[in-house]
């Protein structure tokens, strides 16, 4: 599989979410573990308790009410007495009942066991009490004794359960300190790694894409500006930029190549228009001989033959003269078509070379819109950073409220105002390793913003890559629109070339009839002249040819100087 920049930057990404994921996880499974503690001490050790003091007020009361009964000696009031410890005995019933429901542990189950069985025993002395008191005061007051040994046996029970109950209340509290401190070293460790990594894949990516890109931009302005003599770049990576920089060196050589092959060819058409130029003036020298070898014919016939007889050699001399400009001509026409098809590469490779620097730049722009997601990514941590401090700040009012109860609950409550105050001193230390986590994440937010403006800095640098690349394609156009215009010029002069090979025909058919017939002489002397008028016209056009190939050679010249191989 190929690691592309898109593919790099996604590893990266889902890395860092994974490990805030984590942190918010582990920090929500410790909180809510530290909450359940609490409630454990609030909805049922403390209720217990109070339930406990409930019970023990109630039979206390009994004890008292029951003295009352003994002293009394009004029936109505005896009566209403009785009443009163009846419903003494239910609510303290309903009191057991409800105890007995929340009951978890084999222990607490075994002390409530015992004490049901002293609150059995002090029912029924209760009511031989009350029967015995309307008639027999002293065995009264033996049951009444007998009662408070009950009592006293009863609430030994119940401060065993008091006591149990401080003891969960207490072991809960250390459970949740535990679990604070456990989590807040996670927490840190988690954090710690976070910023390790990010800072890790932030400087990675600066290795692997920004200074790859910078060095692909430097060489690409260094092209655009006419230098290539750039050294190779060396991209060790197969991503997006890996293929740039190597599109770009097969570009580099290219052009070199396509540079260097267009300036010899540009010395060469010089070099034949040039010899096309003494060609041509050797020819025009040639076609002024035969007009004025043509008046001379008028003169007589001897001095006409021996004319004509200059006029072959001369012709002659011509026709080889226009076969040199044919074969010139030809060469040329190569020349050129290797040249065009040279710059038509170069052309290529820098569209290609653009259509690279395009598709960098759309990875740039995804990769600015991923670090933004992170960016909202890093918010929705941010969200629930923030509640977990809302459940810290509940978990205080809980343990307020704990502080509230244990106070009412007078010295049975004590033990609990201890772990209140524990539980609350835990509540504000996990709202402040919540503000120090959204601190944390807020520096992972300036990273990632960091990182997001040295992307959109590439990216600014990758555009003006593809303009100066743009510019580099129309300056390879022009010089293919001059390439094609020299050859142009260069098929006019070939068809010139051919129709003075024609002409030069006719004149030496003219030359060996005038030398055959001699009294025709005169007449043909007008075909000759007419024919060398031709010629001598042929010979300016040519001539004026072979200046424009020769402007066209030095603007070529131009085009190719700017370029430094």
């Amino acid at each position: 599989m190929r690691w592309t920049v898109s593919r790099k930057l996604a590893l990266g990404f889902l890395t860092m979410l994974l490990l805030t994921t984590i942190t918010a996880v582990l920090a929500l499974n410790r909180m809510m573990f530290i909450q359940n503690r609490v409630e454990q001490v609030t909805e049922n050790s403390m209720p217990k308790v109070k339930e406990i003091n409930r019970i023990y007020f109630e039979t206390e009361h009994v004890l008292n009410l029951v003295f009352r009964h003994k002293d009394s000696t009004d029936a109505a009031a005896r009566k209403t007495l009785e009443d009163e410890i009846g419903a003494s005995y239910a609510l303290v019933e309903s009191t057991v009942q409800q105890y007995e429901s929340q009951i978890t542990a084999d222990e607490e189950r075994s002390n409530f066991a015992s004490f049901k069985e002293s609150w059995d025993e002090f029912k029924k002395n209760t009511q031989k009490t009350l029967v015995t008191s309307r008639s027999n005061p002293q065995q009264t007051m033996i049951l009444i004794d007998a009662g408070h040994r009950i009592f006293d046996e009863m609430q030994k029970h119940l401060t065993s359960l008091v006591e149990w109950n401080h003891k969960q209340a207490e072991t809960s509290a250390l459970e949740a300190k535990k679990a604070y401190k456990d989590s807040l070293i996670w927490v840190y460790v988690i954090l710690g790694i976070s910023v390790a990594v990010a800072v890790g894949i932030s400087t990675l990516f600066l290795l692997l894409i920004a200074r790859p890109l910078r060095l692909v931009t430097g060489s690409i302005v260094r092209v655009a500006d006419g230098d290539l003599t750039v050294p190779p770049l060396s991209v060790k990576s197969r991503d997006e930029i890996g293929q740039l920089a190597d599109a770009l060196n097969r570009m580099v050589r290219e052009l070199h190549s396509a540079i260097s092959r267009s300036s010899e060819t540009s010395h060469q058409v010089t070099q034949l228009a040039d010899s096309l130029a003494a060609d041509a003036s050797q020819t025009t020298i040639a076609a002024q001989q035969i007009a004025d070898a043509s008046r001379q014919v008028a003169g007589g016939a001897q001095a006409q033959l021996t004319t004509s007889k200059e006029t072959a050699v001369v012709m002659e001399e011509m026709a080889a003269g226009i076969g040199r400009i044919s074969e010139a001509t030809s060469e040329m026409a190569e020349q050129f078509q290797t040249t065009a098809a040279n710059a038509v590469k170069g052309t290529e490779s820098m569209d290609e070379a653009e259509e690279q620097m395009n598709a960098i730049s759309t990875t740039t722009t995804q990769t600015s819109e991923r670090m933004e997601r992170l960016s909202k990514r890093s918010d929705e941590i941010g969200g629930i950073v923030k509640l977990i401090s809302e459940i810290a700040y509940q978990t205080n009012l809980l343990a307020l409220n704990a502080s509230i109860e244990a106070a009412r609950a007078g010295e049975s409550g004590k033990g609990f105002a201890v772990v209140a105050a524990e539980v609350k001193k835990l509540a504000t230390q996990s709202e402040a390793a919540a503000k120090d986590i959204t601190q944390r994440i807020r520096l992972i937010q300036e990273e990632t913003k960091e990182t997001a403006g040295a992307i959109r800095e590439v990216t600014e640098q990758v555009t003006a890559g593809i303009h100066l690349v743009s510019d580099s394609g129309r300056s390879f156009r022009d010089i293919a629109s001059s390439i094609e215009q020299l050859n142009g010029h260069i098929q006019e002069v070939s068809a010139t070339a051919e129709e003075m090979a024609a002409t030069t025909e006719q004149i030496t058919a003219s030359v060996t009839s005038t030398a055959m017939i001699a009294q025709t002489s005169s007449d043909s002397t007008e075909s000759v002249a007419a024919a060398s008028n031709e010629q001598f016209a042929s010979m300016e056009r040519i001539s004026g040819s072979a200046e424009s190939l020769t402007l066209l050679a030095g603007e070529l010249r131009e085009s190719i100087r700017r370029f430094r191989l």
